[in-house]
């Protein structure tokens, strides 16, 4: 039940997010990365997960990854464009870290959709660094959402 409740207020949270969003199309009506991931205190963990965006075919996967490295207290991570040929700058909305049924880390990029709001970019062939999220000692199931798409 208590997993239930947490879900539907995590998808609240996300409607009116994608709701606000959606009247001037700074917010992408899909998710990039929907991912789980385990980590333990004292016990380092690197992953990587491929990013997605949209085209008119519909989702896609990209060449962008989000890099997570875990210290056993710490997760920093970072968005990288493998893409070697042209491409798209890949435009991140926002991040949603879950832990259970707690919010680590919930990062709007867009400002609430304010206009003119400055979101952070993975260049091609470059990387973007974001800010290190710390979580409590112990065992952690995560999930990572993300939203974003290329530009």
């Amino acid at each position: 039940m208590k997993r239930f409740a947490f879900c539907i207020a995590v998808s609240s949270m996300l409607c009116s997010v994608g709701a606000s969003a959606d009247s001037n199309g700074c917010f992408p009506n899909f998710t990039s990365l929907d991912a789980m991931h385990s980590l333990d205190a004292g016990k380092p963990t690197h992953f990587e997960d491929t990013l997605r965006s949209q085209n008119v075919a519909g989702l896609f996967d990209t060449k962008v990854k989000l890099i997570g490295d875990f210290d056993g207290h710490t997760l920093s991570l970072a968005m990288k464009d493998f893409e070697t040929g042209p491409s798209l700058i890949y435009v991140l909305s926002a991040m949603l870290i879950t832990d259970g049924r707690d919010v680590s880390s919930w990062r709007d990029f867009t400002n609430d959709c304010q206009q003119g709001a400055r979101l952070p970019e993975v260049p091609r062939g470059g990387s973007l660094k974001l800010k290190p999220v710390n979580l409590a000692q112990g065992r952690h199931d995560i999930r990572l959402l993300v939203f974003g798409r290329l530009n």
